[in-house]
């Protein structure tokens, strides 16, 4: 007498995967997949079939990858074997994933895709993660496959960007579509986080800024949901990252992303719904503060980030709290947070000689602090436009655009924290306009058509406790009119 087993296993007829996948989720329902699996003539079917699907013609490495992992998922104590198999598999399938109409078979792809072997897998899996289109947890498995072949973040993300470039858009509203797709891919990537919990890599930061200009490439997101949304995911996948490598919480680049997402909005007035997770990401950031002040050490770009990422009036309440509430912060420190300004430090004796040498150094770095303000000033009016200017002129320029941008950001950061830790800091800002003084200004007096200049380029000071601040660079002025 024919039985459920029997018949089900009839079904897997030589070379005929389609009828094997409905076999197997019928013996599944049935709770009869276990035990097909322990009967040696259900696993010669599976190894014949397997054989057909590494003919790989059309989609039928596809098909064989996902029936073996969909068995698997079921059938844990086989799985093993069909990991062997699927690590056999070292060429690139013939079609994408979307060949497969059913999510699921997708999914159970990607679980097999993880175990394959060769350089295509990562541009195979990245594609893969930015067209799905609809199966969320199929997107997880290629997406956590990139993060696994790569090794680090940086390199997943630098990976996706890629994809991201080439993928095309049909809908009528493009901006809207970018953005729905790149929420969905940071989803991945942040479960991919919290799982596999990967190295950062180098410039994480940078690479994720870049990831989003790819996402976006210059388009409008018109519908408000869909841009609080792609925010939402950012910020959240941000604040997760700083979460599992508080290493990188001093850089001022792990938060270039965030200044995209600020400037979807008004500045001082976000999304309700964005609130609390700017928060958490400037709460981050004023952890990183306080490790810093604690060692006697101020950023003030760090500082400048947190009041971006919160806004000037919550920002500014966070500083007050840190500046007047925590201890173990020395207290020209103190100042420093809660206005911007440091106090001049106490110069130990012992360090006189030492101090001697550096003096005649500082204004070569005093020269170099001002050019990366104005490498700065040149970077944040630029890097939004600059790499769609350069991918409507050649395409393949944007990734080294992209990697001078932010190879120049981070040589600009760390001219700046040398210049902190030499207590240097500008007086006055471009545009003031101020008595001129030829002991802080360079124009000569003659020059002047009357008592005050305006500046050009600010001066250098630096501080040492009980005399008045040392100019070591002079600003540049102009007359004024």
């Amino acid at each position: 007498m024919a039985t459920p087993l029997k018949d089900a296993q009839a079904s897997f007829d030589l070379g005929d995967l389609d009828a094997a996948r409905q076999s197997a989720i019928s013996l599944q329902r049935q709770k009869l997949l276990v035990g097909a699996t322990r009967e040696n003539d259900f696993m010669e079917r599976i190894q014949q079939l397997w054989l057909v699907a590494c003919q790989n013609e059309g989609d039928n490495l596809l098909r064989g990858l996902a029936l073996l992992f969909r068995i698997g998922a079921v059938a844990k104590h086989i799985r093993p074997r069909f990991e062997l198999l699927a690590s056999q598999v070292t060429y690139p399938p013939a079609l994408t994933p979307q060949a497969l109409p059913d999510s699921d078979d997708r999914r159970y792809l990607g679980e097999g895709l993880a175990f394959a072997s060769g350089s295509w897998k990562v541009k195979y899996l990245a594609k893969a993660a930015i067209d799905e289109v609809s199966g969320e947890e199929a997107r997880e498995q290629f997406v956590a496959g990139v993060v696994q072949e790569t090794g680090t973040l940086s390199d997943s993300i630098s990976a996706l960007r890629d994809s991201f470039e080439s993928w095309q858009v049909e809908t009528q509203d493009i901006g809207v579509s970018r953005a729905r797709r790149m929420t969905r891919v940071v989803l991945a990537l942040k479960k991919a986080v919290v799982d596999l919990d990967p190295e950062i890599g180098d410039g994480a930061g940078s690479v994720l800024l870049a990831f989003v200009r790819s996402s976006i490439a210059g388009e409008q997101i018109s519908d408000v949901a869909a841009r609080i949304q792609a925010a939402e995911a950012l910020l959240d996948f941000v604040s997760t990252v700083v979460r599992f490598h508080f290493s990188i919480a001093s850089d001022v680049e792990t938060y270039a992303a965030v200044g995209v997402v600020r400037r979807w909005f008004v500045s001082d007035n976000p999304p309700e719904e964005l609130v609390p997770l700017l928060d958490a990401v400037g709460r981050q950031i004023s952890e990183a503060l306080i490790f810093l002040a604690k060692q006697g050490v101020s950023n003030d770009q760090l500082r400048k980030t947190l009041l971006v990422v919160m806004g000037s009036a919550r920002g500014g309440a966070e500083l007050d709290r840190v500046g007047s509430q925590i201890p173990g912060i020395p207290g020209e420190l103190r100042q420093w947070l809660v206005s911007g300004k440091r106090a001049a430090s106490r110069l130990a004796t012992g360090d006189a000689v030492e101090e001697t040498v550096l003096r005649t150094v500082d204004k070569d770095i005093a020269s170099l602090l001002r050019e990366a303000l104005d490498l700065r000033t040149s970077l944040d009016r630029l890097e939004d436009d600059l790499p769609a200017a350069v991918a409507g002129y050649e395409p393949r320029l944007v990734p080294t655009v992209e990697r001078l941008s932010s190879t120049a950001r981070r040589i600009a950061q760390r001219i700046e924290m040398l210049a902190a830790r030499r207590q240097m800091r500008f007086s006055g800002e471009a545009g003031d306009v101020v008595d001129f003084n030829p002991v802080d200004h360079e124009l000569p007096t003659e020059e002047l058509k009357g008592r005050t200049a305006k500046i050009k380029l600010p001066s250098v000071i630096r501080g040492i406790d009980g005399a008045p601040p040392i100019v070591i660079l002079k600003a540049d002025v102009e007359g004024t009119d």
